[in-house]
């Protein structure tokens, strides 16, 4: 029913950009890798690879990429424009991909409301009819004490693992793995003597 923005919220980016990577100038030029392929119509290949395309795209296949970014920027104005009840024409002048702050937003429309969550959340209550709710935030934070005992355990972890370290000399590892307490070593020895 209502969109809430706190004053500095980033809102808008109504926008669409579509990006195809090719990899011909990295296989081709520089580790003069060539492919050949048989296909049965012109677009056979079109975007085919397991990772990148291997040859770059024809004017043609630019303009079907096009194509569908222009559609799907049209649907996202058309959703726009629907749900914000705003003419079209009016949600491409403010589209285009630019970001506004909610402050911004609110004036143009893009929002109903300057508030945060908590402001949203009291609202929803108001709305449904429902005083009697309960927040709960996912993920759980964690207490001090369950911040203290997961620090520990990674600490113990990584004192295990150190002890199957093969770059570490054994003095080395025994000293480490023997320390007690609170300790900062670096993971090699060294001397300094005077002259």
């Amino acid at each position: 029913e209502k969109i809430f923005a706190s004053p500095t919220t980033i809102t808008g980016s109504i926008g669409v950009f579509g990006l195809i990577f090719t990899a011909e100038e990295l296989l081709t030029n520089k580790m003069k890798l060539y492919f050949d392929n048989t296909k049965t119509n012109t677009f056979s290949d079109f975007g085919d690879s397991f990772i990148l395309p291997i040859r770059s795209l024809s004017n043609q296949e630019k303009n079907f990429i096009k194509i569908g970014v222009e559609k799907i920027y049209t649907n996202f104005i058309n959703h726009v424009a629907e749900g914000r009840s705003m003419s079209k024409h009016f949600v491409d002048s403010i589209g285009q991909g630019r970001v506004w702050s909610g402050l911004e937003a609110k004036k143009i429309g893009l929002v109903d409301t300057i508030g945060g969550l908590n402001d949203a959340i009291l609202y929803a209550s108001q709305y449904a009819n429902n005083n009697d709710f309960t927040i709960v935030e996912y993920p759980k934070k964690k207490n001090s004490l369950e911040l203290m005992l997961d620090f520990s355990n990674k600490i113990s972890g990584a004192m295990k693992d150190l002890k199957n370290q093969p770059l570490i000399n054994n003095n080395l590892r025994t000293e480490i793995t023997n320390m007690q307490g609170i300790n900062a070593r670096l993971p090699f020895g060294f001397q300094i003597e005077e002259e």
